[in-house]
């Protein structure tokens, strides 16, 4: 019988977002989905709260959720400086 546990980890947070918070928990999140006991990273809606009120998200599907729409939101804000850059050369 093995000794080493297998399941998911939750992490909760309930501070607003900041940068420091985000690269931490993009840290444990990251580590945490290349590790082959974790079966699954949920995260908790308002830390505990979430855990309370069962108000939690697969975070494998939610991170590659954002970093769609992040790659989206570069594409469009890229496309607008450029539209911006040819306005401003026409005048």
């Amino acid at each position: 019988m093995s000794n080493t546990l297998k399941g998911a980890l939750i992490i909760g947070q309930s501070g607003g977002p900041t940068s420091v918070i985000n690269a931490s928990a993009y840290g444990v999140i990251s580590t945490a989905l290349k590790n082959p006991n974790i079966t699954r990273v949920l995260g908790a809606e308002h830390g505990i709260k979430g855990v309370l009120n069962d108000r939690l998200f697969d975070m494998g599907r939610t991170t590659l959720n954002i970093v769609g729409d992040a790659s989206c939101a570069i594409v469009v804000s890229n496309w607008e400086r450029k539209k911006q850059e040819r306005l401003t050369a026409k005048k």
